[in-house]
C-alpha cells in the first residue's frame, strides 16, 4: 500500500495513568516498547472510527510467539 493511503495514526491504546495536565503513560502493544511508554498530548489524539466505507480492517488474529505478538504468515505471494 502507498504512504499516502496508509493510516496517519497507530492503534487505540489504553491510557494507564495521567502523569500531568500534559502527559500520559500508555499501555502498548509488546512489538512497540522500543519507543517511549510516555506521551506528550500533542501526540495523542482521541480515537474514533473512519466513516469510509470499506476503510475499516479487521486485522488477522496475533498469536503469541515466545512472549512476543506476532502475525502468523500463510504463504508468500510474491518472491
Amino acid at each position: 500500500m502507498e504512504r499516502a493511503l496508509q493510516p496517519w495514526y497507530e492503534g487505540q491504546f489504553k491510557i494507564i495513568e495521567k502523569l500531568s495536565l500534559v502527559m500520559f503513560w500508555l499501555r502498548i502493544p509488546p512489538r512497540y516498547q522500543a519507543l517511549y511508554l510516555v506521551f506528550h498530548t500533542s501526540k495523542l489524539i482521541q480515537y474514533s472510527e473512519s466513516t469510509i466505507r470499506g476503510q475499516k480492517a479487521t486485522p488477522p488474529p496475533l498469536t503469541l510467539i515466545q512472549g512476543q505478538e506476532e502475525w502468523e504468515v500463510e504463504k508468500i505471494l510474491d518472491l
